[in-house]
């Protein structure tokens, strides 16, 4: 039997799965500590260049060596100069590399646990806030660690799919379904149909999505510590981080963290919460309070209109109005905060759907995917994506825009035909996702002397398309030439990928 698994790359966690072709579902495979849910820290520590681990192990390790562990790795995707340096390695590792080394780890448990049977290919999810250069890292860190990547899945495309299947969708009604996808360190909002026909007769239409990559739980987590060094501060005019090491203030930030981390969740379940925090720079300075949930939730304001703000471009982004949602599903451990869960209903003016394990159906969903698009034949379904940022070129100083925002994946935009100087160098035309205000570039379109050399008076042709597995972005170079007094393009004299520069 094949191996095919589904991977949810979170910011805080980790969850694996594998189609199971003789029930033909996706089912977790266990690799952390937390019981029968299937999802792990997405945490590494690095004791040895032998020996590193991941998951709840390294998170506990972590807590008590930090400098060794490596936390919230998924943010630092779309950095390029990101790196840390591990004492025990006695080298700075960068992002891809760290990345390769958490799904190695994921690959050699898995093989582990199926008698040592390689892994045929696997699909992991990412975030719709990711744009290229996230999506290129992903996968090419993905492939350093020996995995077969087939595609990647957008976390509440996963969700939906998790959703459609095993929930009480109704047959034959096309509804509009809103994934709110809260997690640790990204927040995702999509809006989709779901067409049902029957158990194995479905599609989805991705209609917009929106959200903003830096927010999440570790954001809530900010304004806890920003809280907490007040008050300390407050209590004890003596209390002075700049006045110690950079590394007392790391232990001591560090410390802040994880009790706001646990102050979070504590009240995300109860009304109340007595607790204590012991500093570091010394016994005498110490927080001992009882916290309510009211408390809690004033601190979030801000944080509650940031989502506000989110939900009101993906709506506009789709031309609805909250009254136009059929359903909502929330995922991700940080929905599960009451006050998110009341300003959503509030928004819409229903209640979000009950769920079970909001934490495990991304992962379910990327599984079901897998093993749906690569493994099965007699599902018939169709999943229409669209790219969630408008992208285009930069050219002359103006943005060309090429890709408008939700062009479904696989389809290619118009050649746009630029006049090029005269160069004996390589020329490259940056490629940007956003607007003519604000964008980021993502890669270059490249043109070598080579290809210079061919164009009839400096002219050529630039299409840019999305790849239908992946998302991620490529381009075409085409020689433009003179018929009937049009400029049409000829043939092809390059292609490439974007972020390949």
């Amino acid at each position: 039997m094949a191996l095919f698994l589904g991977i949810d790359f979170g910011t805080s966690t980790n969850m694996v799965t594998y189609w199971n072709e003789d029930k033909k579902r996706a089912e977790p495979i266990y690799l952390g500590e937390y019981g029968e849910a299937g999802y792990f820290a997405n945490v590494i520590y690095y004791e040895s260049e032998n020996n590193i681990i991941v998951g709840d192990v390294a998170l506990a390790k972590g807590n008590s060596d930090f400098y060794n562990a490596v936390f919230s790795i998924k943010r630092r995707l779309e950095s390029s100069d990101f790196r840390q340096y591990i004492p025990n390695l006695n080298r700075s590792l960068g992002t891809e590399e760290i990345v390769a080394d958490i799904f190695s780890w994921i690959k050699k448990n898995v093989e582990m646990k199926f008698g040592g049977q390689s892994i045929d290919g696997v699909v992991i999810s990412v975030p719709f806030a990711f744009q290229n250069t996230e999506r290129e890292r992903i996968k090419i860190a993905a492939r350093r660690a020996g995995l077969p990547v087939l595609g990647l899945i957008e976390e509440p495309v996963a969700a939906a799919l998790s959703f459609g299947l095993f929930e009480d969708v109704k047959k034959l009604k096309a509804e509009k379904i809103l994934v709110f996808d809260l997690g640790g360190g990204t927040f995702d909002v999509t809006i989709f149909e779901f067409l049902k026909q029957s158990a194995k007769n479905f599609k989805i239409l991705v209609l917009t999505t929106d959200g903003e990559k830096q927010l999440g739980g570790i954001d809530i987590d900010d304004v806890l510590v920003k809280k907490f060094l007040e008050q300390l501060k407050a209590d004890y005019p003596d209390y002075n981080l700049e006045a110690v090491s950079t590394e007392e203030q790391e232990k001591e930030i560090f410390s802040l963290r994880q009790f706001a981390i646990d102050v979070k969740e504590n009240l995300s379940a109860e009304e109340e919460y007595d607790s204590l925090f012991e500093s570091r720079l010394g016994t005498q300075y110490f927080l001992e309070k009882n916290f309510t949930r009211e408390e809690f939730e004033n601190y979030l304001r801000e944080f509650l209109n940031e989502i506000e703000n989110v939900l009101d471009s993906t709506l506009s982004g789709a031309d609805l109005e909250p009254q136009d949602i059929d359903r909502i599903i929330m995922v991700g451990g940080t929905s599960n905060i009451p006050a998110i869960n009341e300003k959503v209903r509030q928004y819409f003016g229903k209640a979000p759907e009950k769920i079970e394990d909001l934490e495990t159906m991304v992962g379910r969903g990327a599984g079901l995917y897998c093993g749906l698009k690569y493994v099965e034949k007699n599902f018939d379904f169709d999943i229409a994506v669209g790219i969630s940022k408008t992208t285009g070129i930069k050219w002359r100083g103006k943005f060309l825009e090429m890709l408008p925002r939700n062009t479904l994946y696989g389809t290619p935009s118009e050649v746009k035909i630029l006049q090029l100087p005269q160069s004996t160098k390589v020329i490259k035309i940056p490629v940007v996702q956003g607007n003519s205000i604000t964008n980021v570039k993502i890669g270059s379109v490249i043109v070598t002397p080579e290809i210079l050399s061919k164009l009839i008076n400096g002219r050529i042709g630039v299409k840019l398309n999305t790849d239908a597995n992946t998302g991620t972005i490529s381009y075409e170079l085409y020689k433009i030439v003179l018929f009937k007094n049009q400029l049409l393009p000829d043939k092809i004299l390059s292609k490439g990928n974007i972020g390949d520069d």
